[in-house]
């Protein structure tokens, strides 16, 4: 078990719908409207799901560990998903950048 704090965006946000999805499933409103991490591990059942229901709005949610590093976003579009993995990079020590 996984605790991450999650962020769900429609691109053609209608609080209906976005109602509606909080309402039919409890773990994602637990997800969605705590502002602390935890676990929900039926996301991916639950948003393919309800992204076959609404076929025109594209379902985004955002994810973040508790490791830093631990950030996605997966795409949900008429019950097919896409993950995109956040690719961190720091610059390297330069002394001549100090300040």
């Amino acid at each position: 078990m996984y605790y991450m704090y999650y962020d769900l965006i429609l691109d053609q946000f209608d609080e209906s719908v976005y109602d509606e999805f909080l309402t039919t499933y409890f773990r994602a409103k637990q997800a969605l409207t705590v502002k602390r991490s935890v676990i929900w591990d039926t996301h991916d059942e639950e948003l393919l799901q309800f992204s076959k229901k609404y076929p025109n709005i594209i379902f985004e949610l955002y994810c973040c560990g508790d490791v830093r590093s631990d950030m996605w976003v997966k795409y949900y579009f008429k019950g097919k998903m896409q993950l995109a993995e956040a690719n961190i990079e720091f610059d390297m020590f330069d002394i001549t950048k100090l300040t």
